[in-house]
């Protein structure tokens, strides 16, 4: 198996003769990166020493592992100075720790490898789906190098500086806000959704939480060329098409629906398709993906694409693909997933979602609230933007102000909240910038 054993031996030298070199390995690696079991269990007594304040000496360490009953397992006190022997220097411990966390990743493809080929061997056409989702889980345990996340903000100043110039010069700087399409909207997201923004899109079911989703799916893909990616639970793949071509060409949905379509409808359409056919808006409808699927997926796609968006449609349709203790504790696991997967791919990611009943016990011109997020208060936490969509005429038709929606920004960490008025036009499956005109 892929190891580095004299690395280890190194590294562990070197915390065992100084504080400093504890200090520089402790948060980048862990017992279960070395390969030769005893050093995972000095490692293991090097930290304990060092976080009850005690020097981590040979002498020390071998009274910890002799405590626990484990100094002679791991070859007794003679074996701990002999490491000491072999301490790394100084400025190289951070290319020992590399060396030994790369052959840990190694070892860890190696074993998901063994498991996909396992499941391969034993699963029945009838069960490879979820054969898929479990090598997907296995490939999703494989970790990352994440030993650059820790960074002194004396280097990640100049970044910010050069950044923020860029942007007051017109230049872009990283990746650039995602337009919502709608814009007062976006003045109250400082120009769009930003990358790393995990946003809620919740409502009662028939007030237009997909649409939309679909709106700035469609904007961000059709508008602005940036390649959007949707995990579409609810609708098919055909059926997310054509409420996109409704949407684009004007020709009512009822209409498509019923196959009652004009010839002027007809033409729309063509010249619709022609303009929109390449647009890099991309969609998966499998109703039985899990947020395993869903992140491993994702993953691979923004390496084939620069995603610019991910919408997820919507959260309380997805399921763990196991057993969970409790729906809500399932719910909250989806919303931190969705929130590490929008971190790691640096791309906001838009997730519908239902809110409960407790919004209609409160009378008809009740508006939606952070609590009414159904199963789970994790959703309110976890987001850095949540807004709901308010209609007064999906509760009375006859409302003076039937034709308008609200889009109540409820939380923005690090900007503003308020309401935005859009025009309702769900016929042909949009939201538009409101005018009172």
């Amino acid at each position: 198996m892929p190891h580095a054993a004299d690395s280890e031996r190194a590294l562990l030298g070197a915390m065992l003769s100084s504080k400093a070199a504890v200090a520089a390995a402790a948060d980048r690696i862990n017992a279960a990166d070395f390969y030769i079991p005893a050093h995972a269990t000095i490692f293991t007594a090097v930290l304990n020493a060092w976080a009850g304040g005690v020097d981590g000496d040979p002498v020390a360490v071998g009274g910890e592992l002799d405590d626990h009953g484990q100094l002679e397992q791991v070859g007794g006190l003679m074996a701990l100075f002999e490491l000491v022997q072999q301490a790394a220097p100084a400025g190289s411990i951070s290319w020992h720790v590399k060396r030994v966390t790369d052959a840990a990743v190694l070892r860890r493809l190696y074993h998901a490898g063994t498991e996909i080929v396992q499941l391969a061997n034993t699963a029945t056409p009838a069960s490879s789906g979820d054969a898929v989702h479990r090598a997907q889980e296995a490939l999703a345990e494989v970790p990352n190098d994440s030993s650059s996340s820790t960074r002194a903000i004396g280097d990640v100043l100049p970044e910010v500086m050069d950044d923020l110039d860029a942007a007051e010069n017109g230049e872009s700087a990283g990746k650039d806000p995602v337009s919502t399409g709608f814009m007062d909207l976006d003045r109250l997201m400082n120009g769009g959704l930003r990358p790393g923004q995990m946003i809620i899109v919740g409502a009662r079911p028939g007030c237009g939480k997909t649409t939309v989703c679909l709106d700035m799916m469609r904007h961000a893909a059709i508008r602005e060329g940036k390649t959007a990616l949707m995990f579409s639970l609810e609708m098919s793949t055909a059926e997310v098409s054509q409420r996109v071509l409704s949407a684009e060409s004007g020709v009512p949905f009822v209409r498509m629906q019923r196959n009652e379509l004009t010839a002027d409808d007809w033409r729309a359409m063509t010249e619709t398709v022609q303009r929109i056919e390449r647009a890099p808006l991309l969609i998966s409808d499998d109703p039985q993906m899990t947020m395993t699927s869903i992140q491993a997926k994702a993953r691979r796609l923004s390496q084939q694409h620069d995603l610019g968006l991910i919408v997820v449609d919507y959260l309380q349709l997805l399921t763990a693909g196991g057993k969970t203790e409790s729906r809500q504790q399932e719910v909250s696991g989806f919303s931190r997933q969705l929130k590490l997967m929008a971190k790691d791919l640096g791309v906001p990611v838009v997730a519908a979602a239902q809110l409960n009943r407790g919004v209609e016990g409160r009378g008809d011109e009740a508006k939606p609230r952070l609590s009414d997020l159904r199963e789970s208060g994790s959703l309110e936490q976890d987001a850095d933007i949540v807004m709901f969509i308010d209609r007064p005429d999906a509760k009375d038709p006859g409302h003076a102000r039937a034709g308008e929606a609200d889009l109540i920004v409820a939380k923005h960490r690090g900007g503003n909240t308020g309401t935005v008025t859009l025009a309702s036009r769900l016929a042909v499956c949009q939201f538009s910038n409101f005018s009172k005109r």
